[in-house]
């Protein structure tokens, strides 16, 4: 990249600044400060009355490239509740230790506070004491600000120049945010030279788009820009909602990246490089090293002497998870190195699994390092990477035709990665090429629950036994793990509040977590008794609550769940009426759920068994699921009515 920085003063150091404007909005209203809701969205309590940016190119001989994003924007503040809508920070990349010139700074910024009182507009200037800045770590700076006098009907507004010398990545331009937006619009120009892909990206809305070109002759160099406007109004707020994998891909944005430079004169450069170009430079790096080669203790190559390979996979697996504990940190390369990490008994996610793929290697085993994205830090580009939207780093280790995806800061077993790396793909690292490997598919949430329900003098006596495995252990025992024993047995309790609870017990096995308490209480009524056969396993609460929806629904992993329930019939008693059988399979057979009900040997079984394989659906698919959901959280509202005997 310095190379073409050099090359670009010299070629164009003759263009004059292509410079951003600052910038303006027209003079605050007395109707705008009366405004009392925002007319397409009633229950906000702020909307942004207008954003506007733009983001255009300069060039001086003592800076040389930079590139320049305004921003400003008008916010009307609805409810005292969000008066921290005029605490505002803005993120800046610039490493600590830069020697190259190339930084990111403000050049720019302006705010003020409207409020009307007794009838008269009265501004308040943003002043320089409430302007902070901070270094979040060696690479990223924050400044914020502090707008004054923000309260219940005040209109806020601030804007900024930032300057860039970053430019092979323009800063991502927001359409949307957790704030109703009236009018939103940004124009950028780039000049002939640079190709930069633009890409929308979030939920999609309307956007009114207009491109032209603009010329310009600077002595005999013509040169010609495309000026792009793009335009949006009356766009809803990103709200929350349920199974979202990335809440930070879901506003409407358009981002840039800048795929080829084509100067005067000069043949093509390449900026944006192909996984393979990142694949080979990685494998020169310290990083490779580090993730195939080690200097362990001789006693641990000598304690798998004789394990097939599956075998000393495992016991490489636990040894990790014992010598060094997770501090906590992300990130794909190692933060204190193998022989520190061993001796302080911690690390962050790349001392560890990068220690693994090395033990792995050591000892006869084929292992890479897989990079990724972790849930709520974006899906990676299918196309052209890039490096820093990687921030985490497992270990894959092949046995015969499997791949086990090994991730040694979690609790889990040989194969299952947490939850929080189930996001899209990750990229596996190697010196014969990497590829992309799918990082969902490979455990599921499988759970067992086994009532029996019998009637002895006068009271309901309910003995229930639970078995989780994969992800649903891997949940009950994080929560039992941070509860502690007794509080753990508290909240179960804290669930049967009219039950006498007792014998309870809680044993991690092998291959799960098996749970056994019992339930009794006084049974009421004598001609009739109604039982509530599942008190365990069902929601009661249907799991979408929305008729419609924006976002992809993106459950992390596949579930499975049997739920049996056996009931003693009392003598003297009758069931009145069997519940009917129910089957409800989604029309793209991405899940099914059963229910059946069978009568003999005195008593009832009710079977319920709950099966998803198709992880991700559309918000045209989302009616039929929020149906489904809907249909089985009925369920757990099922009532048996035992009646006597005439």
């Amino acid at each position: 990249m310095k190379n073409l920085v050099f090359l670009l003063l010299f070629v164009l150091v003759t263009i004059p600044g292509l410079r951003a404007e600052k910038i303006k909005f027209k003079a605050i209203t007395k109707k705008e400060l009366n405004v009392d809701k925002c007319d397409f969205y009633p229950e906000a309590k702020a909307v942004i009355l207008e954003k506007k940016g733009e983001i255009d190119f300069d060039l001086a001989t003592t800076k040389g490239l930079v590139y320049r994003y305004s921003e400003g924007v008008r916010i009307k503040i609805l409810d005292d509740q969000m008066k921290d809508a005029g605490n505002v920070k803005v993120r800046l990349y610039s490493p600590d230790n830069n020697v190259s010139g190339e930084r990111e700074k403000i050049t720019y910024l302006s705010g003020w506070t409207y409020n009307l009182e007794n009838g008269t507009i009265e501004k308040t200037k943003l002043e320089k004491s409430n302007i902070y800045t901070n270094r979040l770590n060696k690479y990223w700076v924050e400044m914020s600000f502090v707008l004054p006098n923000v309260k219940k009907g005040s209109v806020i507004e601030y804007s900024y120049m930032k300057e860039s010398s970053y430019f092979e990545n323009l800063e991502p331009w927001a359409f949307q945010s957790d704030l109703p937006t009236c009018h939103n619009e940004l124009t950028y120009t780039i000049p002939e030279y640079f190709n930069f892909q633009s890409r929308m990206m979030g939920n999609m809305y309307s956007v009114q788009r207009e491109e032209k070109w603009v010329s310009d002759i600077v002595g005999e160099l013509n040169f010609r820009s495309k000026r792009t406007s793009m335009k949006v109004k009356n766009l809803p707020p990103v709200e929350e909602e349920p199974f979202v994998s990335n809440a930070c891909d879901l506003p409407l944005r358009v981002e840039f990246q800048l795929v080829t430079v084509d100067l005067p004169g000069q043949p093509i450069w390449h900026i944006a490089g192909t996984y393979a170009q990142l694949n080979k430079k990685i494998v020169e790096t310290d990083f490779w090293r580090v993730a195939t080669r080690g200097n362990f203790p001789k006693e641990i190559s000598g304690a798998v002497v004789g394990m097939n390979d599956l075998e000393k996979a495992n016991y490489l697996f636990e040894w990790i998870k014992g010598a060094i504990a997770w501090d906590g940190m992300y990130g794909i390369s190692p933060s204190k190195g193998l022989r520190e990490a061993l001796r302080s008994k911690s690390g962050s996610v790349g001392d560890i699994n990068l220690a693994l793929n090395a033990l792995f290697r050591e000892n006869g085993l084929e292992a890479y390092p897989v990079i990724l994205s972790t849930r709520g830090n974006g899906i990676l580009h299918p196309i052209y990477p890039n490096f820093n939207d990687f921030n985490y780093v497992v270990s894959v280790v092949k046995i015969g035709k499997e791949h086990y995806l090994c991730d040694a800061t979690a609790n889990v077993p040989l194969g299952l990665l947490p939850p929080r790396c189930l996001n899209g793909s990750g990229w596996m690292i190697s010196d014969n090429g990497g590829m992309m490997l799918p990082l969902k598919g490979m455990g599921a949430d499988v759970s067992t629950a086994v009532t029996t329900m019998r009637i002895v003098d006068g009271k309901l006596e309910v003995d229930i036994a639970l078995m989780d495995k994969e992800y649903s252990a891997l949940r009950v025992l994080d929560n039992y793990v941070k509860k502690g024993a007794d509080k753990f047995q508290e909240a179960l309790q804290a669930r049967y509040v009219d039950w006498e609870f007792s014998d309870f017990n809680f044993k991690p096995e092998r291959n799960g977590i098996r749970q056994n308490f019992k339930l009794r209480k006084n049974c009421d009524g004598t001609d009739m008794i109604y039982i509530q056969p599942f008190l365990y396993g069902l929601a009661s609460e249907p799991l979408f609550k929305r008729d419609s929806r924006v976002a992809i629904v993106d459950f992390p992993y596949g579930s499975q769940q049997n739920i049996s329930t056996a009931i003693e019939i009392p003598e003297g008693y009758e069931v009145e009426q069997l519940p009917e059988d129910v089957a409800y399979l989604l029309s793209n057979k991405g899940a099914l759920f059963t229910f059946k009900a069978l009568e003999g040997n005195g008593g009832i079984t009710l079977l319920v068994t709950f099966t998803m394989k198709k992880l991700t659906y559309t918000p045209q698919e989302y009616p039929e699921l929020k149906d489904f959901f809907d249909r089985f959280a009925e369920l757990s509202k099922m009532v048996v009515v035992l009646k006597k005997k005439v």
